[in-house]
């Protein structure tokens, strides 16, 4: 969910690029904009801000005869089976294929830098103010970290060589480390290629932007980039001279410049941001409970539902039921609550977080003691948002719906209610 989420985020920014900066003179914004846009999409996802409360009240739904985990004093056993069937871990399956093409693409990128390294190790270089200069047998030159490569044997422009110069002092490939990492974090995503030539294009247009300025004549420049025009090689994080956007750079280098009045368009990115902010960020939650509704008035009572059931299913209720794999009757120590991944998970009455932990087969779970004589337990949870010690309230958020732990095979609750030390039916103490 959080990648998709930085992938809506990747989409937004590019589409605000694409239609209004990209044909910009502004070359300086554009490359500060496409680096802080990739930043803000991974980083906006796990901001949290309540700005809004969304109220739902609740009803019971009949218990199902579906199963979703093991006994946790059960130990470890085998995934459960339904109607005889093997159940498949879409979440696990979806987590191999990520990590696999993640440890690939690092690898790649590994290699490259080998190769680089060896490439240099192997030919002639020399120190050129602050460059490396480094000859060696290849077709076209690039930058590549602060060394600038060339073909042996070859005479080079100097205008080539103030071109690389910019890209090594304006720091072009501490840019293309970082988007290279972001490649591999959302390998999946077509648009990061999209994203990779946009600020290689920026580059571009600022090293073309520093040689004229230094004094090249535009004219020579403009046959400088015409005698050899090479594939461009968009995989790798290196800068060249020549490649297939000379098209686009001469068009930049001649075109007449962006009016400074029009930097003002980057404030479009404002909006952009607080809408992220307000689409990603978890709703408090207030609870409607209707005049006819039974409640227990117990003090320290769990007297509502810990997650909105209206988009809840029981799957497994408390008691004795068969175990599906071994089929013999196992207590069942709660119920659990089968709902979409994400949704928030609230405390059912006011107390004190006594535990806030990742275990094994439980996953990511809660336990709030609300006196001396009640306490629940939330299991499964993606993520726990409070830790040992918080003193909560009543619809107080605990956390989100998840598939943690080695007995969950899909996103649900496994939700507990202990009475004086023992555990007894949660459906008892849910609004009616």
């Amino acid at each position: 969910m959080y990648l998709l989420k930085v992938s809506f985020c990747l989409v937004a920014f590019y589409a605000l690029y694409t239609a209004v900066f990209k044909n910009a003179t502004f070359f300086h914004f554009n490359r500060c904009y496409l680096l802080f846009s990739l930043l803000a999409s991974f980083i906006l996802p796990v901001i949290q801000l309540h700005l809004f409360t969304s109220h739902y009240e609740f009803i019971n739904l009949p218990a199902l005869d579906t199963l979703s985990e093991l006994e946790y004093n059960s130990g470890p056993s085998p995934e459960p089976t339904r109607h005889g069937v093997n159940s498949i871990n879409y979440v696990r399956v979806i987590s191999i294929i990520y990590f696999t093409g993640l440890f690939l693409l690092f690898m790649r990128f590994v290699f490259f830098t080998a190769r680089m390294i060896r490439l240099k190790r192997g030919a002639v270089s020399y120190k050129m103010s602050k460059l490396t200069i480094v000859r060696a047998d290849l077709l076209q030159p690039f930058s590549f970290l602060n060394w600038v490569f060339i073909p042996e044997g070859k005479q080079i422009d100097p205008f080539v060589l103030e071109h690389e110069r910019a890209h090594v002092n304006q720091y072009h490939w501490v840019d293309l480390l970082f988007i290279e990492l972001a490649s591999m974090a959302i390998w999946f995503n077509p648009l990061m290629m999209l994203y990779r030539r946009a600020i290689k294009l920026q580059h571009e247009y600022l090293a073309d932007a520093h040689t004229v300025e230094r004094g090249a004549q535009l004219e020579q420049y403009l046959n400088c980039l015409l005698t050899q025009i090479q594939p461009e090689n968009a995989h790798h994080p290196i800068n060249q001279f020549y490649s297939k956007s000379i098209k686009k750079r001469i068009v930049m280098m001649i075109k007449d410049k962006t009016p400074q009045r029009f930097s003002g368009m980057y404030l479009f990115l404002i909006p952009i941001v607080c809408f992220m902010l307000v689409a990603f960020s978890a709703e408090p939650v207030a609870i409607n409970v209707q005049p006819t509704e039974v409640v227990i008035v117990e003090d320290g009572a769990p007297s509502i539902a810990p997650v909105e059931m209206a988009k809840a299913k029981i799957s497994s209720g408390y008691g004795e039921r068969l175990h599906p794999v071994t089929h013999k009757k196992q207590m069942h120590l709660g119920i659990d609550l089968i709902l979409p991944q994400g949704e928030p998970v609230m405390s059912t009455a006011d107390g004190v977080v006594v535990e806030s932990v990742n275990d094994e087969y439980r996953g990511n779970y809660v336990i709030v003691k609300h006196d001396e004589i009640y306490t629940t337990s939330y299991s499964h949870l993606e993520s726990a948002k409070v830790k040992a010690g918080d003193k909560i309230q009543k619809g107080q958020l605990l956390g989100y719906v998840g598939s943690t732990g080695k007995l969950s095979t899909e996103p649900h609750l496994h939700y507990e209610v202990l009475k004086n030390g023992k555990n007894v039916d949660p459906e008892d103490y849910l609004p009616k």
